[in-house]
């Protein structure tokens, strides 16, 4: 598979024998006849072109992100004002204007961010009782498994794997 700027062709499905006949059909220029720039840029643009006639494109979309909670876009809008005003901060990282302004950016998305996950877990907990299975997705995801069992320990303060080691 050939990754082509955010298209993707799959060699798989691509119709290689109009390909071979159109590549050997071309009237390819002698060497002789062009300097070495021209004739790679010529050889370029034809096997672009056979590519996109020939062979089947796929868009890639990059990674979604996942968001367990949802911001209007006038949250969108003031969280960008933090990345903006972090970006200006960076560049000049003497000035305590921007960082001032920056701080307030970032505690006030904080608040915006907090309040929406609120919001979500408020909105799941009201329909627990006719959607159970979006309640208990929820619950699992923030409940985290451990081993809650230690090792057992013998009168002298060994454990079963210290007593393999043991001579």
């Amino acid at each position: 598979m050939t990754t082509n700027g955010s298209k993707t062709h799959p060699n798989d499905k691509a119709n290689n024998v109009q390909m071979k006949a159109e590549l050997n059909d071309h009237q390819w220029p002698h060497p002789s006849e062009m300097d070495i720039n021209n004739l790679n840029d010529h050889l370029r643009t034809t096997l672009i072109d056979i590519q996109e006639k020939y062979v089947s494109s796929k868009g890639i979309s990059g990674p979604r992100k996942h968001k367990p909670y949802q911001v209007t876009l006038e949250d969108q809008k003031v969280i960008k004002y933090k990345h903006k005003t972090w970006k200006k901060y960076s560049q000049t990282e003497t000035s305590p204007k921007n960082f001032k302004e920056y701080t307030r950016a970032r505690n006030k998305v904080t608040k915006i961010i907090r309040r929406a996950e609120r919001d979500t877990e408020s909105n799941i907990c009201s329909k627990v009782e006719t959607n159970p299975k979006l309640f208990w997705k929820f619950i699992k995801s923030k409940t985290k498994p451990g081993d809650k069992i230690p090792d057992l320990k013998t009168k002298i303060g060994l454990t079963n794997t210290d007593q393999a080691k043991r001579p």
